[in-house]
């Protein structure tokens, strides 16, 4: 992996930790202190709420970072662009907005005050430009202001939760923070652009590229949050409530995977367009060695530890989620592979190959919804997920392999982590069968399967261990160099 990309991934998984962290820290405070049937509302209020944003957002947002990644070193050109996409953006989020007003004054029901707090939303829409900055591979800015924004934000909420009827302040609270981690990178702007006028500016020629990934967008978000919203109108807010929860975790997890596409849309999308077929091809084995390293683990120990971790973590009144859980766990490789072969596609341009595959995605996970809801109710929607997710993977590694000879370095990794991976199953399994419930065995589990796993890759000094290790090792004599 290029020493850029490294250093831009670092920085992204440190924020992805602290991003796992903080949710991590307040979902036992809130499950026990809101309860499932609150944290169900606002699971469905969001989820309805995040339809409107999505036309906001216009699919603006991966488009605007492969566009600015390709004028990275035109700083006018750069500010050009950026300025026609904020003002697009601007317009989009104006008429999703008008929409949202009517559906407030019409449709909101009992949970109007919800509905009202977040329209906070459409302000963070605005106002976010997070996406110039990854386009210019500038990801520490970003990292360090989200990070105390967020981190400030979690303070108010164990300061001021305190009952279910709370819930406002805890959705206040979100909405709060995503405005205002937005608004933290405006006063860093002047480094990146400069003042070009209106003059020349052609917003129209954006049209035909946000409409590409705007389709795709629709259709990720109809197997994605229309899960919640589907499951809330057939069956209730507490089905809704469970099925958030096991998501919360699973999202959790799936943020540090995830962290690896948004370092890697903008620097393939350079490596491609210079034709660096020797850097792409080492970028490429990179991606999914760290992939496969952190995938497969988190895998097996997910569907392992469930059943210990649900009333440890989230008290009691949850156990319908442990199984949820359970099935959603291989998301982690099947939904974090596709992520990644829809942030290659988009990098090469090639996003409408991407769109038709999560579109195919986006029937068959309905599809299956309308099925096995009534019977199952939650269970239903997430074996429907995963089976959505699987289908969508497929489909787009047949595409990527068109363009990107991916098969061997999948292959090849999956390999080569997989055989220490079940060797830590079977570690953490062991674990599971000999000891009581508790949180002494939901820690000693974690560890046996963390302290096998390792032990194995640095026997067999496994290139990706070895490098973190050796990274660590760099920055702590740095640090003592300093002082």
């Amino acid at each position: 992996m290029s020493k850029k990309l490294s250093h831009n991934y670092a920085w992204i998984v440190a924020s992805e930790i602290v991003s796992y962290i903080i949710p991590l820290i307040r979902a036992p405070y809130l499950s026990r202190t809101l309860g499932v049937a609150p944290l169900g509302d606002y699971q469905f209020t969001m989820g309805i709420v995040s339809y409107f944003i999505m036309f906001a957002n216009l699919g603006t947002v991966n488009y605007a970072k492969r566009e600015i990644a390709f004028r990275q070193n035109d700083i006018r050109e750069r500010s050009k662009l950026f300025l026609e996409i904020f003002l697009f953006r601007l317009g989009s989020t104006f008429l999703s907005l008008i929409a949202y007003a009517i559906f407030l004054i019409f449709f909101s029901g009992e949970l109007h005050s919800l509905y009202l707090i977040q329209l906070l939303a459409f302000a963070a829409v605005v106002f976010d430009i997070t996406w110039l900055f990854h386009g210019v591979e500038e990801f520490r800015s970003v990292v360090i202001r989200n990070t105390i924004i967020k981190l400030v934000g979690t303070a108010a909420i164990f300061l001021f939760v305190k009952s279910p009827d709370d819930l406002w302040i805890y959705v206040l609270a979100l909405s709060l923070i995503t405005l205002l981690c937005s608004l933290s990178l405006w006063p860093s702007l002047k480094n990146y652009i400069v003042w070009t006028g209106f003059k020349d500016l052609h917003i129209s020629r954006h049209f035909k590229g946000v409409a590409i990934l705007f389709a795709s967008t629709i259709a990720v978000q109809l197997y994605t949050v229309l899960d919640q919203t589907m499951l809330g109108v057939m069956t209730d807010n507490t089905q809704v409530g469970y099925y958030g929860q096991a998501l919360k975790i699973i999202n959790m997890v799936l943020m540090v995977l995830s962290s690896l596409t948004v370092v890697l849309l903008p620097r393939v999308a350079v490596l491609y367009k210079e034709k660096n077929e020797t850097e792409l091809r080492q970028c490429l084995s990179s991606v999914f060695n760290y992939f496969f390293f952190l995938a497969i683990p988190l895998t097996i120990g997910c569907f392992i530890v469930s059943p210990d971790f649900v009333p440890v973590f989230f008290g009691d009144g949850y156990e319908p989620v442990i199984v949820l859980l359970r099935i959603l766990s291989f998301l982690f490789c099947i939904l974090g592979m596709g992520q990644i072969f829809g942030t290659l596609l988009t990098a090469i341009d090639k996003q409408v190959e991407s769109t038709i595959a999560v579109s195919i995605g986006a029937v068959i996970n309905i599809t299956l919804n309308c099925i096995m809801i009534h019977s199952l109710q939650s269970v239903g929607v997430c074996i429907a997920s995963v089976a959505a997710e699987a289908i969508v993977t497929t489909i787009e590694l047949r595409y990527i392999n068109k363009h990107l000879d991916c098969v061997n370095y999948i292959t090849n990794s999956f390999i080569h982590y997989i055989i220490p991976s079940v060797i830590m199953g079977c570690a953490v399994f062991a674990v599971h069968k000999a000891m009581n419930p508790g949180i002494i065995k939901l820690i000693l589990e974690i560890l046996a399967g963390m302290i096998t796993y390792i032990g194995i890759l640095y026997t067999e000094k496994d290139p990706m261990l070895i490098g973190a290790i050796g990274s660590i090792s760099n920055k702590i004599s740095g640090l003592k160099k300093k002082q």
